[in-house]
């Protein structure tokens, strides 16, 4: 059994330690004061070292009655005091931001859209901007592709004039020695080297006859030769030699021809070369007209996007409102608590009011010393200390019944 009522006894004492302590009125708002500097929806300046050295200095300076406050305390109240200061500035401005949103928000809505008006405006012109850009880059590279073939034509007909003159150079070069060999042989005889080389030549002329006939008379001495001779000689000569003068024109004519071919060439190349830079122009225009149009493109759905959110800003803006002003109320509840604490003073001891008895006629009884003097010892101190009326008379008869109900134990 004694074991069993020492471990009652252990149980108990456990849960007396477990149960809490009551908190007291300065430990609830305390922890309203500290759970309100803790709160992240309350912005305090100065970063979280801040907000962590308000956190640890308010029980050191609200712990202390305000008459018992140092000033490096006030100090720190005075730190307390602001930030709550910038937190009712934000919760204030929330409020106000809905209400302004609420009463602004038709004419910010026409701004917007008229925002939108604009932008669509811009969007339009830039897309013409972009088709006409595109447009040039087509029409460039059309007149680059048709510069390019005639530059092309160009180089041909200039190899075309070279061949045409190298022909001419070698016709040029025939006859002349075909003359030279002619009037020699005409003048001093046949050479056989001279008459083999001759003899295409003679044939090149086309005399109908008449060049087989003067290239017999050449092989023929000179002696042997006759008036008939000195006619066909003439004749030959008289052809050789306006031939000679048809390729000197030919020739010329191939280099007039060719000057001009060269002069078209080298425009037709500067023309490339100016097209290709056109096109190019065209190309980071047309690019310059996509980004501009981009970037137009993107004005007019943020603007559209702005046009949405605000809608569904003003629909809500005064649920929100609602909130903002019941954060901002719930926040003076919590300054309330701040001002109690920053006003707690010591308590002052209430004085003790000690009620007098009423004096009464105590019939004097045959009752031994020591049952009467204890009561009639604390009768004198309470006639003292308390007014005589608060005295209750039940306490008097139960002095005088007391040694009644001994006085047959002492008679005996």
């Amino acid at each position: 059994m004694p074991a069993k009522r020492r471990g009652s006894q252990q149980k108990a004492a456990k849960k007396a330690k477990i149960e809490e302590v009551p908190k007291t009125e300065y430990d609830l708002k305390l922890e309203v004061l500290v759970n309100a500097l803790r709160n992240e929806a309350y912005p305090i300046e100065g970063g979280e070292s801040n907000r962590e050295m308000l956190i640890r200095g308010a029980p050191c300076v609200f712990q202390e009655f305000i008459e018992n406050r140092h000033a490096n305390q006030g100090i720190m109240s005075g730190f307390i005091d602001e930030a709550f200061v910038g937190i009712r500035t934000h919760l204030t401005g929330k409020v106000e931001e809905q209400a302004r949103i609420q009463e602004t928000g038709e004419a910010r809505r026409a701004e917007l859209v008229a925002a939108i008006t604009t932008c669509q405006t811009t969007l339009d012109e830039r897309s013409t901007l972009l088709e006409t850009a595109q447009e040039g880059v087509q029409t460039a590279k059309a007149t680059h592709a048709e510069a390019k073939t005639a530059w092309k034509d160009a180089k041909n007909a200039q190899k075309g004039l070279d061949a045409e003159l190298a022909d001419a150079g070698v016709d040029l070069q025939r006859f002349t020695r075909g003359n030279e060999l002619f009037m020699t042989m005409r003048d001093n005889g046949p050479e056989k080297a001279g008459l083999k080389e001759i003899k295409p030549i003679l044939a090149d002329l086309k005399l109908e006859g008449q060049n087989t006939k003067c290239f017999e008379m050449l092989g023929e001495g000179i002696a042997a030769r006759g008036v008939f001779a000195t006619i066909t000689f003439e004749n030959v000569a008289r052809i050789l030699v306006a031939r000679i003068e048809e390729c000197n024109i030919r020739i010329a004519e191939i280099h007039t021809r060719g000057a001009d071919t060269i002069n078209h060439t080298a425009a037709c190349e500067a023309r490339v070369s100016e097209l290709l830079s056109a096109e190019v122009e065209a190309e980071s225009r047309m690019q310059e007209a996509k980004a501009a149009r981009i970037e137009a493109n993107k004005a007019h759905k943020d603007s559209t996007k702005a046009v949405e959110i605000h809608d569904i800003d003003v629909a809500s803006a005064g649920e929100r409102k609602l909130e903002c002003e019941k954060n901002l109320f719930d926040f003076a509840l919590i300054e309330e608590e701040l001002a109690w604490l920053k006003a707690r003073t010591a308590p002052v001891p209430e004085p003790e009011i000690v009620e007098e008895e009423k004096p009464a006629d105590v019939e004097m009884t045959d009752a031994p010393a020591e049952t009467t003097e204890a009561p009639i010892a604390e009768e004198t101190t309470a006639t003292t200390e308390a007014p005589m009326e608060a005295v209750p008379e039940p306490i008097i008869e139960e002095v005088i019944e007391e040694p009644m109900m001994e006085q047959p134990m002492f008679m005996a």
